[in-house]
């Protein structure tokens, strides 16, 4: 049961962009179709700011939202974002950072408030 379970969550395809979306059960990023391993913490960072585009995530709020905690040093999410970006490759500006705030995800899929 607990395969077929992990097969079947492997296919679960979230749709960022036109160009990105992420197998959230094999932890990956499609790039223009080309596939990206994610690790588990990179992908939940994704997961993450794509659920609250376009709208601005607070380090505070998105530490919580990983980890269950604000806990982690300041300088370990940067790290993760920067690496997050690294794998977007050509589509690395759908996460921008916003100084003193947070993160936020946009695309041509993102919906302005």
């Amino acid at each position: 049961m607990d395969e077929l379970r992990d097969r079947l969550s492997g296919l679960v395809l979230r749709e960022l962009s036109p160009s990105v979306a992420v197998e959230v059960g094999r932890q990956r990023v499609l790039v223009d179709g080309r596939p990206v391993p994610l690790t588990h913490i990179e992908c939940e960072v994704l997961c993450v700011l794509s659920d609250h585009s376009p709208l601005v995530v607070s380090y505070e709020e998105l530490c919580e939202s990983v980890w269950g905690t604000t806990a982690p040093a300041p300088r370990r999410l940067s790290v993760i974002v920067a690496r997050v970006r690294a794998k977007l490759g050509s589509q690395r500006d759908v996460v921008r950072t916003h100084v003193g705030e947070g993160y936020s995800f946009h695309s041509p899929l993102s919906v302005a408030l």
